[in-house]
C-alpha cells in the first residue's frame, strides 16, 4: 500500500531483475482502486485517506491476508476470466503486448512506449512495434516505390 500514491495516480511495481519503476495509472484506475480498497476489512478508508498496517499489500492471497497476491495466483485468475469470456491464449503478458501495440498504431515515439514498458533497449520494444504492413504503406507513402 506504501506504494500507491493517489494523489499523482502513481505505484511503485517491481519488475524482472527485481528492477523497480514508477508507473502511472487512470483516475479511472484510481476510483476502481478506491472501491476495491473500501471492501478489505484491514484497511480502513475514510474518503481519500486510508489506513493501514505496514507492509499491507495492495492486492493480498485471501481477505484478510497479510499475503500479497503471487504471480502464479494473477495468471491463473486471468486465465480463468478468459475462460469465462470466451477468450482463448489470454495471459498477463499479453494486456503488456497489447499495450505496446496500441501504443505504436497511435504513432507513440518508440523511447517513450521503451520506458513505460521498462525497457532501456529499444531494440526489446521492436517486436510490439514493427508491424510488415505498416512499413510497406509508409514506403509506399514517401515514394520509394510504385
Amino acid at each position: 500500500m506504501e506504494d500507491v500514491d493517489f494523489k499523482n495516480y502513481t505505484c511503485k511495481v517491481l519488475g524482472k531483475g527485481n528492477k523497480e519503476r514508477t508507473v502511472a495509472f487512470s483516475g479511472k484506475t484510481a476510483m476502481r482502486l478506491n472501491e476495491y480498497l473500501k471492501q478489505r476489512k484491514d484497511i480502513n478508508m475514510n474518503g481519500t485517506y486510508c489506513t493501514y498496517a505496514s507492509n499491507t499489500p495492495l492486492f493480498a492471497s485471501r481477505k484478510g491476508c497479510p499475503t500479497r497476491l503471487c504471480k502464479t495466483a494473477i495468471e491463473s485468475m486471468v486465465r480463468k476470466l478468459g475462460i469465462l469470456s470466451g477468450v482463448t491464449r489470454v495471459h498477463p503478458h499479453l494486456f503488456r503486448a497489447t499495450f505496446a501495440t496500441r501504443l505504436a498504431e497511435r504513432d507513440t515515439d518508440i523511447g517513450v512506449i521503451a520506458k513505460l514498458l521498462g525497457h532501456a533497449d529499444l531494440e526489446s520494444v521492436n517486436r510490439y512495434v514493427i508491424d510488415q504492413t505498416k512499413i510497406e504503406a509508409t514506403i509506399r507513402q514517401k515514394g520509394f516505390c510504385s
